[in-house]
């Protein structure tokens, strides 16, 4: 069999994503294709707007065979630790022979090239990027002209503009990430259509994530709660399939949106003695600036807008922000990454026509294969078993958040009753 992976967040999942499974089934000549996706939190440093059983359902109707979850601590990462992550569960699944991602270049042969030049860094490029930094040159612009003399397909100004789009940039680190491992799995890469990454308009039938997540939190603070609102909008954006599941859920389990999170960080900041630079992507000059101006914290979105600076980004500010919250530390994610980034591969979901997928992931996969937690945590060793941990715990939040905003009877959900999705 052949078998293709995808790395996604499926925040949530759109016409574009369906268009992805598709060409990599194309492009790939694939039975089966394998998504490793992040799970109730993203890597932009936020919930994600429904919970990943949701999303995997959607997933699952989407096209995807099998859809495994990204560990919280890199799925919250830069974009390097997200890459290499992902790559570590296909490689760890034994049977993956390719992986397809979008981009706006649509060539793997320059992502590739590219990747080639900064995993083995030679002289020259490591001479011209110190003096284009000594030059006072930003770090993109810098690394993208120490790369112009070396890359030799592209002009200097098509390559810094390559090295700026962010599909292009993840390209890039899956290219390095496989390169790194030395993995068997084949890069191949679609070209992004119409709307870009960070497009926050819905004119095209290929809309953003982003778009769309801005008009179900923009319909999240109308005073009627309108769903036909939001439906009538994401119409045609969304596969109709997923978007009747919104619809379903609507104002029950989402949307959920950062400042879902305030009470829970606000607490956790003043409540918290210990050195906030223990936490992942909390540098010194960050941590202070938190505690200084902490007396300002209103919500999330206010506060991170309070504390961006041109040092620090909005989105590394919500990282920090987010990894306080979640208690993931630097020291602990390192250890992590000594084990091979990912430790075990679980299965949030499955459709039936993939049983002959997951007995051979069964068969070959490198690291441990489980659907249920309960036999997981009893039989994972010492390090596999804290990050699922840290999984369970950042899962608890994300739903103690939903019980928050909508309330109801009965106990909340939690990762244990979820269960695995089978389609």
């Amino acid at each position: 069999m052949k078998v293709a992976g995808i790395i996604a967040e499926y925040n949530p999942f759109h016409n574009g994503h369906s268009y992805h499974i598709e060409e990599t089934r194309k492009l790939t000549g694939a039975d089966y294709v394998v998504a490793v996706m992040s799970g109730n939190f993203v890597q932009r440093g936020a919930p994600a707007v429904m919970d990943k059983f949701l999303r995997t359902r959607m997933a699952l109707m989407g096209g995807a065979d099998v859809v495994l979850e990204l560990p919280v601590p890199f799925a919250t990462a830069s974009a390097e630790d997200f890459a290499m992550a992902g790559i570590s569960v296909l490689n760890q699944t034994g049977v993956v022979d390719a992986v397809c991602f979008g981009s706006e270049c649509g060539d793997t042969g320059l992502l590739t090239q590219a990747a080639s030049v900064l995993v083995k860094e030679p002289a020259p490029y490591k001479k011209a990027l110190k003096q284009e930094l000594k030059n006072g040159v930003s770090w993109p612009l810098a690394r993208s002209r120490a790369l112009s003399g070396l890359v030799t397909d592209m002009e200097p100004e098509a390559l810094e503009a390559l090295l700026s789009s962010p599909n292009n940039i993840l390209g890039l680190e899956y290219c390095k990430a496989l390169l790194k491992t030395k993995s068997e799995i084949a890069p191949v890469t679609v070209r992004r259509k119409d709307s870009g990454y960070h497009d926050l308009s819905l004119e095209h039938a290929l809309s953003s994530a982003s778009a769309i997540r801005r008009v179900m939190e923009k319909v999240d603070y109308l005073p009627d709660q309108n769903l036909e609102k939001v439906t009538e909008l994401l119409m045609g954006h969304m596969p109709p399939e997923a978007l009747a599941l919104v619809g379903a859920a609507w104002h029950q389990i989402l949307p959920m949106v950062p400042n879902d999170f305030s009470s829970m960080l606000c607490y956790k900041l003043f409540s918290c003695n210990e050195d906030l630079t223990d936490y992942m992507d909390v540098s010194r000059e960050l941590a202070d600036r938190i505690r200084n101006e902490l007396t300002w914290f209103q919500d999330i979105d206010s506060f991170a807008g309070h504390l961006k600076t041109r040092q620090y980004t909005r989105t590394r500010i919500n990282r920090a922000l987010l990894h306080i919250l979640l208690d993931i530390r630097t020291e602990q994610v390192s250890e992590w990454k000594e084990e091979g980034y990912c430790p075990y591969l679980r299965i949030l979901g499955f459709s039936r026509q993939a049983v002959p997928l997951l007995t051979a992931m069964k068969k070959n996969a490198s690291a441990p294969l489980f659907s249920k937690l309960g036999d997981a945590l009893d039989k994972l060793p010492a390090a596999a078993q804290s990050l699922l941990q840290k999984e369970i715990f950042a899962g608890s939040l994300y739903y103690a958040a939903i019980k928050g905003k909508y309330p109801h009877e009965g106990r909340m959900l939690n990762e244990y009753t979820s269960g695995v999705v089978i389609r």
